[in-house]
């Protein structure tokens, strides 16, 4: 206030900051002028502007001027104020700013040269002149931001304007001018405000994403106009922001139907869940996953997911989940919980609510969720050293499956005469357990007694041919001898270069016992020694003799081989003509998928119950291949007995696969590229290492994406001897072997496990077994070798949490790391995910209740007297601003240590919330601030400060301690904090934390370990930084440039990478996903 001498009485004007009091002369000077005091409020002001500004001993707007003109020191915000002044009619002419008018002009001149050279005051004048000069400056210059009052409210009109008022904005006049009232800040947020809307002229695929950011920012600027008096933003931002924010409600009108979606539950039988969980098992933690399905076609912004139930039953950690901004498509959310009493199901109320562009009101779905127990009595302990799924040769109850061929096989043998046949295909596939299991059924339905002797023939084998043959013969010889009996005579055998004696042996036994029939199973016959089969004289007496057998009426001959058999039938075959030739192949999904699913279901019938999905995706994965679904379904076996989980789905076949695929072993793929050549063993060696070099190339096209064809093949061959007419005879070979299938010259495996395994590992094991020694340089073995497998990106989301309620997967880190090129290059970014600190739930519920446990000591005691009563006594804020972490956090503070919400006060309505509170419940006995992660400081200092100055009176008549709380904080946020408490020195301030960060815990800090060298590290850095780029040019390695490792449930840190956080844009172009996006809203 001041007298009427326009002396300044009072101290507080002394210690006034230049933003406030430049902030109360735009406020007064836009007030009504036609009210009594007008004029005096605005001269009390400027009065007050000026003598803050000067010495002590300057009490009066004229001395304070003039001390200023004299003072060297810069004083822009008092002359921008005084310009503005002289540009208001009679204001300088009130009493109490009495004052030589060459004072004014020299602070003016001498501190706003740019605007003293545009008005022209600067030549040589008479003072009264320059002021006159001056006094006009104000008007000459706002018609300079016209453009930006006067801007069309479309998406057309505000793209075009921007190069125009940009310009304006900067211009070195104005720039000069309009620093004090704040035109830096208006620039930037002109601009930000233009690209985006700019982004919305196209729809992209971010479209929905790219519309609630830009209406979450422009609600930004509507609260920054109501809180700012500059007449920058009041007369020009202001129109501007209203502008935009009509053609932002004309994109959302145009698009209102597009807008619309619909979110549903996806479950299997009316309301229950398709997973059962191990409720009966107290004390156990369980993930609950709702399936839930967004249909579209708008985006669901800013979707939450609340579970309500039975407490006595269960505890659920994340009760209430944030999604944000969910697509069209199915979602799904998962709730961390604790089975606290055993039950047979359970019932969940989930409530779903998101929001839609265009309409202000929220929708919302409740779905009633029924929760199914697994079955209680599995013996684990006992399931632990079962081996269900072997691959060994399955005989008797342990072959399921395969009815129809059985059968048909089965009847050959119970034919008058018996009918030979031989039984071939890929190996692995199940033929010798089909030639055992037709046996078996034929001497379940025989009413003769049928012997039956299985012979492999590496039990037999010889270097020498006729070896194998005496051996063979012997072998037979004696297992027809022992189905005779004692006194019938048999003659000598003797088996020198043939094998005639057997015929005579079985024509004798037909004769003596006419009700005994035999039949003789040879396995791996394709194995055979190779002059068994070629041209010449022993290889024509053992097909003849074989041919011989199979004209004998009481036995069945039965031979097995795998791929090599049409060869060896084409040498010698003619003479086996009687043989019916029988090619087993996969099992076929329309013929024979209850087979299949009994492979799958019967084994663990009494134990896991495998679900119609799982069953699929086996099938799916291995396109019925019984070997491959043996090997996937004893890993997923595993799997559930190791996490006691009886409840098998496509997501346990899934993730058993990710984690597990290390364990296939070359030895169970050999056969596809060591098979089927039908040549001499001798000569084979050249073809498979042709093979299995095709396959390193396609392995590699595979691995890069895009299409398989053959001149992606060609262009994976670096390092490997390969000739460009070589590539094409062994695809063709594949396609006709059944191992590839081709489409529109596209390449594909009928195997997709083998696909998997292949870019998986299988590209390094080809490569360490066949050709590393033709390796062209150690770079591409680098390459090769830093292929991040999908068993080690499985180990690591098997540790994470969710985030925002979503279980992050294999995938989705696949597709993050593939974002850049090169191997070497994931391998750098998946080398900073697993430095990660990902907090759980757990972990931040433990922190909130040791933050408090902090505080604990200098409150009252508290007495409880019902359930339902918390303490008033805390008052809790946060420094952030609305829908940030720190009202999150605060929230959950109080919910953990059993505060009363009540007791959380906005700060942007802080005093009056605080009386509110007083009035009702008392004086509070401490004042906390909380937060998660305090990193730089400085916003925190920041807003500690500005929070602090606005509500002096009220936290000084509280007289209580104020402590910010904070999860997390760093070295660097821990000064900045604490430096701006004493700054505050009224303030009974201090900071607490549980966590200060270590080096480990920074992605590029001298002191992390997860780097092999300093090189190693430098590139990271570097990669992280050109990606960083692309989101945040100036903080490319997060808010501050400190690349904190760390990543909480409900959102990540800005302070960590971008590239875990953030898109990355290239103009319209989405050039970066993010992996824990956070959110917009």
């Amino acid at each position: 206030m001041s007298d009427v001498s326009g002396i300044v009485t009072s101290s507080e004007s002394k210690s006034a900051s230049h933003a406030e009091c430049v902030d109360r002369f735009e406020t007064a000077v836009q007030k009504d002028r036609s009210l009594p005091t007008w004029r005096d409020d605005v001269a009390t002001t400027l009065t007050t502007i000026m003598v803050s500004r000067a010495d002590a001993d300057a009490i009066t707007f004229g001395k304070a001027v003039e001390q200023l003109s004299r003072d060297r020191t810069p004083c822009l915000t008092e002359a921008a104020v005084l310009i503005h002044a002289l540009s208001v009619d009679g204001l300088l002419d009130h009493a109490d700013l009495e004052c030589d008018q060459r004072f004014i002009v020299e602070v003016c001149e001498r501190n706003l040269p740019e605007v003293a050279q545009f008005t022209g005051s600067t030549e040589k004048r008479q003072t009264h002149d320059k002021i006159a000069l001056l006094a006009g400056a104000h008007a000459r210059i706002i018609t300079f931001l016209s453009p930006l009052a006067a801007v069309a409210s479309d998406i057309d009109g505000i793209v075009a304007s921007r190069q125009q008022i940009l310009s304006a904005l900067n211009n070195g006049v104005i720039k000069a001018y309009c620093g004090p009232f704040d035109v830096q800040q208006v620039r930037t947020r002109v601009d930000v405000v233009i690209k985006k809307i700019t982004r919305l002229s196209k729809e992209t695929e971010t479209f929905w994403d790219d519309l609630s950011d830009a209406e979450s920012y422009l609600r930004d600027q509507r609260t920054y106009v109501e809180q700012s008096s500059s007449f920058l933003v009041q007369q020009f931002f202001e129109p501007f922001v209203t502008a935009a924010s009509n053609a932002i409600e004309k994109i959302i009108s145009s698009t209102r139907g597009r807008a619309k979606t619909n979110v549903s539950v996806r479950t299997v039988s009316g309301s229950a869940l398709q997973k059962r969980y191990p409720l009966h098992d107290v004390e156990r933690d369980i993930s609950l996953v709702i399936p839930l399905r967004s249909a579209g076609p708008g985006v669901a912004l800013n979707l939450n997911v609340r579970a309500d139930y039975d407490r006595n039953q269960l505890h659920i950690e994340n009760g209430l989940l944030a999604l944000g901004n969910v697509a069209p498509g199915d979602f799904a959310a998962v709730f961390v919980a604790k089975v606290l009493s055993a039950s047979t199901e359970a019932e969940l109320m989930v409530t779903v609510t998101w929001d839609e562009a265009g309409h202000s009101e929220s929708c919302e779905a409740i779905f009633l969720i029924e929760v199914n127990a697994q079955s209680a009595n599995v013996d684990w302990a006992a399931l632990e050293y079962q081996h269900p799924y072997s691959t060994d040769v399955a005989k008797g109850e342990a072959f399921v499956g395969r009815a129809d061929p059985v059968k048909a096989l089965g009847n050959r043998m119970l034919r008058q005469p018996m009918e030979p046949f031989y039984v071939s295909g890929q190996k692995r596939i199940g033929k010798t357990s089909l030639a055992l299991a037709a046996a078996e059924f034929a001497k379940a339905h025989s009413p003769s007694s049928i012997q039956v002797q299985y012979l492999l023939w590496g039990k037999i084998a010889h270097d020498d041919p006729r070896a194998s043959m005496h051996a063979l013969g012997d072998r037979v010889a004696r297992f027809i001898k022992q189905t005779l009996p004692r006194d019938v005579d048999i003659p000598e055998l003797e088996f020198n270069g043939s094998l005639a004696p057997l015929t005579q042996l079985a024509d004798l036994a037909y004769d003596v016992r006419p009700d005994l029939k035999y039949v003789l199973i040879l396995d791996e016959f394709d194995e055979i020694h190779p002059e068994l089969y070629q041209q010449g004289n022993l290889a024509e007496t053992f097909f003849a003799n074989l041919r011989a057998l199979t004209t004998c009426e009481n036995l069945c001959l039965v031979l097995v081989g795998g791929e090599n058999m049409p060869f060896i039938m084409d040498r010698q075959g003619q003479k086996l003509n009687k043989l019916i030739p029988f090619r087993l192949d996969y099992f076929s999904r329309d013929r024979e998928w209850d087979d299949f699913k009994t492979l799958v279901r019967k084994p663990t019938e009494d134990s896991i119950y495998w679900h119609e999905d799982a069953v699929s995706e086996i099938f799916n994965l291995t396109n019925g291949n019984p070997y491959f679904a043996k090997i996937v379904c004893s890993s997923v076996f595993q799997n559930a007995v190791k996490g006691r989980d009886a409840d098998v789905t496509l997501q346990e076949v899934r993730d058993s696969l990710a984690s597990n695929i290390q364990a296939f072993d070359v030895n169970s793929f050999a056969h596809l590229w060591m098979d089927g050549i039908h040549k001499p063993p001798a000569e084979r060696e050249p073809d498979v290492l042709r093979r299995s070099r095709t396959l390193i190339a396609l392995g590699r096209a595979v691995r890069r994406g895009g299409n398989v064809n053959l001149a992606n093949i060609l262009a994976g061959r670096d390092g490997i001897i390969l000739a460009d007419n070589e590539v094409p005879p062994v695809l063709n070979d594949f396609i006709k072997r059944g191992i590839l299938r081709e489409n529109n010259r596209n390449y594909d495996f009928i195997l997709p496990i083998f696909r998997l395994w292949l870019t998986e590992i299988g590209i390094n094991r080809l490569l360490a077994d066949a050709l590393g020694e033709e390796l062209a340089a150690t770079v591409l073995q680098a390459e090769d070798a830093a292929y991040v497998t999908s068993d080690e990106i499985a180990a690591l989301v098997k540790k994470w949490p969710t985030y925002q309620g979503r279980q992050i997967g294999t995938d989705d880190v696949r597709s993050w790391l593939e974002q850049v090129k090169t191997h070497q290059e994931q391998r750098l970014l998946f080398k900073i995910l697993n430095a990660i600190n990902f907090y759980n739930e757990s972990e931040i519920r433990e922190r909130l209740r040791t933050l408090h446990n902090m505080v604990r000591p200098i409150l009252p005691q508290f007495i409880q007297t019902k359930r339902s009563e918390r303490r008033m006594d805390v008052l809790i804020t946060y420094l952030d601003g609305e829908g940030k972490s720190g009202q999150y956090y605060a929230s959950r503070y109080a919910e953990e240590n059993n505060l009363n919400v009540r007791c959380i006060i906005s700060p942007a309505n802080f005093a009056e919330g605080v009386r509110k509170h007083i009035e009702k419940n008392g004086k509070p006995a401490v004042f906390v601030m909380v937060d998660d992660l305090i990193a730089t400081g400085g916003s925190v200092r920041g807003n500690l400060i500005s929070f602090a100055n606005e509500n002096k009176s009220i936290l000084e008549s509280l007289e209580v301690p104020v402590i910010v709380l904070t999860m997390v904080a760093t070295a660097e946020g821990d000064t900045a904090v604490r430096e701006a408490f004493s700054e505050l020195s009224w303030l009974n301030g201090d900071l607490r934390y549980c966590e200060l960060l270590s080096d480990d815990n920074y992605a590029f800090s001298d002191g992390n370990v997860i780097w092999r060298s300093e090189t190693e590290r430098d590139r990271a850095k570097s990669l992280a930084r050109d990606l960083g780029a692309h989101i945040y040019r100036s903080n490319p390695l997060g808010f501050g440039n400190m690349g904190i490792l760390t990543v909480f449930p409900a959102n990540c840190p800005n302070n960590s990478l971008p590239i875990l956080h953030s898109r990355g844009r290239q103009g319209d172009k989405v050039t970066w996903q993010p992996l824990f996006p956070r959110l917009t809203n």
